[in-house]
Formats: C-alpha cells, sequence, structure tokens
C-alpha cells in the first residue's frame, strides 16, 4: 500500500468513492450552468466574428473600387494637365498675336506689295519682301492666314522670276543680265540648267528679233548684215555664258554647244541661200570672206565650224567657177 493512503482510515477510504461522484456531478452542474449561462454569449461572438468576416470582405470591395478611382482620377489629372498646357499655348500664341499684330498686319500685305513692286519693275524689293514672308511662315507654320499669304505670294515671286527670264530677250548690258541671273537664283525657281538654257534661248531669241529687221536690198548686203548680227550675237551669248556661268563644267556644257551648233547650221543654211542668190562671182567671194571670218572667230572661242562653210560653198554654184 502507497505510504499516502496509509494515514487514511478504513471509513474515509470507503466513503471516497461516493466523494468522488458527488465531486463529478457537482461539476456536471457547474458545466451545464456555465454552457446555459454563456450560451447566449457564445452565439452573439459568432454572430460578430460573421459580421466582422462580411464587413472585411465590403472594406476589401471598397479598397478594390477606390484603386480603380485613383486610376481614374489620376488619368483624369493627367488630362487636365494636359489641357492646361494647351490652354497656356493657345493663351501665349494669342498674346504673341496682339504683340505682334502690326507685324501680322504688315506681313498679309506683302502679296499686294510684291505685286506693285513686280509692276513697277523693282524684282528685287519683290524678292526681299517674299523672303520676308517665307521666314514669318517658317517661324509660326500654324498661322492658316500666313500659310495662305505666304501661297499667295510664291504666285507673285513666280510671276517676277518669268519676267527676269523674259527680260533675256530684250536689250540688256551684261551688268543687267548678271543682276537678273543673282536675282533668278535668289528666288528659287528654277534649277541652275534651267537658268543656263532659258539665258541661251533668250539671247538666241533677240538675235532673231534683230535678223528679223535686216533688209533685202541685195543677197550681199543681206547676208553681210547677217553675217554682222550673227557674229556680234553668238560672241555675247559664249562670253556671257561662261561668265554668268562660270563652274567647272561651263566650259563643256552641252547647253551652250548645242545652241552654238544650231545657230552655226542656221547661217550656214543662209549662206547657202546667199551664194545662191548672188550672181556676181565678187559678191560670192565677199561673203565667204565675210563667213569665213566669222567662224574663225567662233573657233577662238572654242567653236570651229569652218568646215561647214567650206562645204556649203563647193556645193555651191561657185565652185567650178574658181
Amino acid at each position: 500500500m502507497d505510504s499516502d493512503f496509509s494515514n487514511y482510515s478504513l471509513d474515509v477510504l470507503l466513503n471516497e468513492p461516493s466523494r468522488l461522484e458527488r465531486s463529478i456531478s457537482s461539476l456536471k452542474d457547474q458545466f451545464e450552468q456555465s454552457m446555459t449561462s454563456n450560451y447566449d454569449f457564445f452565439i452573439k461572438t459568432c454572430e460578430n466574428a460573421s459580421t466582422i468576416t462580411d464587413d472585411l470582405e465590403s472594406c476589401s470591395e471598397n479598397i478594390a473600387k477606390l484603386s480603380q478611382s485613383l486610376s481614374s482620377s489620376i488619368e483624369l489629372c493627367s488630362e487636365l494637365c494636359l489641357t492646361a498646357q494647351n490652354a497656356v499655348t493657345s493663351n501665349s500664341k494669342i498674346s504673341a498675336a496682339f504683340t505682334h499684330l502690326g507685324n501680322v498686319t504688315t506681313i498679309l500685305s506683302i502679296p499686294r506689295m510684291m505685286r506693285t513692286c513686280k509692276v513697277s519693275n523693282y524684282p528685287e524689293e519683290a524678292l526681299q519682301l517674299y523672303a520676308a514672308i517665307d521666314r514669318f511662315a517658317r517661324q509660326y507654320p500654324s498661322l492658316s492666314s500666313v500659310q495662305s499669304a505666304l501661297e499667295e505670294s510664291k504666285i507673285v515671286r513666280n510671276d517676277v522670276a518669268q519676267t527676269l527670264i523674259d527680260s533675256f530677250t530684250k536689250k540688256m548690258k551684261l551688268t543687267d543680265i548678271i543682276k537678273s541671273v543673282t536675282l533668278l537664283r535668289r528666288a528659287g525657281v528654277n534649277t541652275e540648267a534651267e537658268l543656263r538654257l532659258a539665258f541661251v534661248n533668250g539671247r538666241r531669241k533677240k538675235l532673231q528679233a534683230k535678223m528679223a529687221k535686216l533688209n533685202h536690198l541685195s543677197p550681199l548686203s543681206y547676208f553681210d548684215g547677217l553675217t554682222k548680227f550673227y557674229r556680234n550675237g553668238l560672241y555675247k551669248i559664249c562670253t556671257w555664258y561662261r561668265a554668268l556661268f562660270n563652274g567647272d563644267d561651263a566650259d563643256d556644257d552641252l547647253t551652250l554647244h548645242l545652241a552654238v551648233q544650231h545657230e552655226a547650221a542656221n547661217y550656214c543654211n543662209a549662206l547657202a541661200s546667199a551664194l545662191d542668190a548672188i550672181t556676181d562671182i565678187n559678191d560670192a567671194r565677199l561673203a565667204m570672206q565675210g563667213a569665213l571670218y566669222f567662224m574663225n572667230s567662233l573657233g577662238r572661242l572654242g567653236f570651229d565650224f569652218s568646215l561647214l562653210v567650206e562645204h556649203e560653198f563647193y556645193h555651191s554654184k561657185w565652185a567650178q567657177s574658181t
């Protein structure tokens, strides 16, 4: 027997099971009483836990909605900032327009002033006005009124350029020709090749106009006058051409060569007609001397067509008389 139970009497030991049963019964009663008294609290706790769970879910949903709202708000703020920037830019443009109102008014009147300069034969001033509106239009490309004025000015500029090209057919000094070519280059309407061709064709038209006024008193006098005009005209065309277009290819430019060749062929045709119309051998000799002198002059410029003159003579009626 354990030492713990050695101190108990027999009666106590016999009554111990009964005491334990009473203790157990008391504990059961206390537990049932506790369950009965705390049941409502337990139910409320469960309900509160469910409510808290629902609230947490609702908070999560609200947080998600708030995140979406924040994204939309950020986009809206960006749009508002962009709108504000555009408003500032527009305001600056409007302010600049009012500040430069006098200049804008002057710019818009440039096409009219250019037409006045063209009519008054002031091409340089007209091109200066065009340069001014062109710079202004580049500075303010968004101003439709300025762009419209620029387009109108381009039409006037093209007319001025054409007037300068037409002047090549008139009586002009070399200094005037140089000024016209310089202005045409400044206008920028024609390429360098087009300017060369325009100059050559213009001077050829001038030469043809002068020859159309020759008298026809006799075949020799007509041919002498023709030779004089050709000699002076082609000499000026060649020398002025090289002075105006003094690039590396000026001497070998096909434009000048073809023009001189064409005029030389025309001259030889005129020589053939003159030799056929002349009735005196001395007149024929004088005509040939003038033609050979003219061709020798062209030869010094790099265009030797003496063989063409000789060919016309040997195929004329005078070839057998010499």
